[in-house]
């Protein structure tokens, strides 16, 4: 798969440009706490889960803790210059990106990404797409929602006769890159001219900021159709697609839907990356997303590090329920923790003391 060179969020600008710039800052950089005992900032997918988990744990300790969803792209930049206690990133970086910074990754949580439209007449999940169509769609090779390849499909629905306005997102986007993703594994044409990226060269449409803009543009504006992640789709009560999967099945965006997919990782990689589109399964949807979490592994202040520790280790030990009645998956598998808490009883601080007492 092609790596579109207008990728401005990809792994290679990550290594080559901001954990090369930030790396020459001092590693004395204080954290820079504001009002919040802990501070966190990232990719917006996994915002809605991650602001009930800090409520719940604001309830039961006495800490205050801080979530800033500003994209995957400047999660990665604020963590690695040490301006937050940890980043959420949905484009993981590699093995060798994570050396360079000192820095230690592994997966949070799994939910789907879905487009969403704007049609007139047509009720929610009942519009079918297949992969070819919706990369076609994407290209701007197909521009009418009445097109006879889109009625041929869809025999028992009156689909409007109206252009087709595609809606992408601005900034740098984890979601933007899994979604691209999943169209070059699907079409080989997308993957030619455009790749993968947080960023890409869209051909046609009009660009939003966030997953809030992207749901605000689509329901706003009649003919539209987005990508986004599905909670947000349920909040604005937009109108998601059956798509097509790897088994030919036309599948809803669902927890259940997701977690067939989820289930078939394998986290054996030292970084836990693992794609999660079109995977196989007569259930499975084919747009699924990992949220990764990154710390530094040498910290600068000891009791930082420990209360930020405390957070993650509560919402593993307490988050997953929460997720599900969200539609995220905790990643909560036995091999994964094993590999976490043996990751944080190595962390340190500047002077060598380590940061979970023995």
């Amino acid at each position: 798969m092609q790596v579109s060179k207008f990728n401005f969020g990809l792994k290679r600008m990550f290594a080559q440009s901001l954990i090369g710039l930030m790396g020459a800052l001092s590693l004395s950089a204080p954290v820079a706490h504001a009002n919040s005992d802990i501070l966190g900032a990232g990719a917006t997918f996994a915002q809605p889960i991650i602001d009930t988990w800090l409520y719940a744990f604001q309830k039961a300790q006495p800490l205050r803790a801080e979530y800033q969803a500003v994209g995957s792209a400047e999660g990665i930049r604020r963590i690695t210059s040490r301006t937050v206690d940890f980043a959420v990133t949905d484009i993981a970086l590699t093995q060798s990106e994570l050396v360079h910074d000192d820095l230690f990754q592994y997966p949070l949580v799994v939910s789907g990404i879905t487009p969403v439209v704007n049609l007139p007449g047509v009720p929610t999940n009942s519009l079918k797409i297949t992969p070819t169509l919706l990369a076609k769609i994407m290209m701007g090779e197909l521009t009418e929602w009445d097109d006879p390849a889109l009625k041929e499909i869809n025999p028992t629905l009156s689909l409007p006769s109206m252009p087709i306005l595609v809606v992408h997102r601005q900034e740098g986007s984890g979601t933007t890159f899994t979604f691209t993703h999943y169209l070059a594994q699907v079409s080989e044409e997308w993957d030619k001219r455009f790749g993968i990226g947080s960023q890409v060269m869209w051909p046609i449409g009009m660009s939003v900021k966030g997953n809030v803009g992207m749901a605000m543009a689509v329901k706003a504006t009649p003919g539209s159709i987005g990508y986004i992640e599905y909670m947000y789709a349920k909040q604005h009560q937009l109108n998601t697609p059956l798509l097509q999967n790897a088994a030919q099945q036309f599948v809803s965006p669902s927890l259940r839907t997701f977690e067939q997919a989820a289930r078939q990782a394998q986290w054996s990689r030292p970084s836990f990356y693992q794609s999660l589109t079109n995977l196989p399964g007569a259930q499975s949807w084919p747009i699924v997303g990992v949220s990764y979490l990154i710390v530094h592994k040498l910290q600068n202040d000891l009791n930082d590090a420990r209360e930020t520790l405390k957070l993650l280790n509560w919402i593993y030990s307490n988050g997953a329920a929460l997720a599900k009645e969200q539609d995220y998956w905790l990643v909560d598998d036995e091999s994964v923790l094993t590999r976490v808490k043996a990751a944080w009883a190595q962390m340190r601080d500047t002077k060598g003391q380590l940061v979970l007492k023995p």
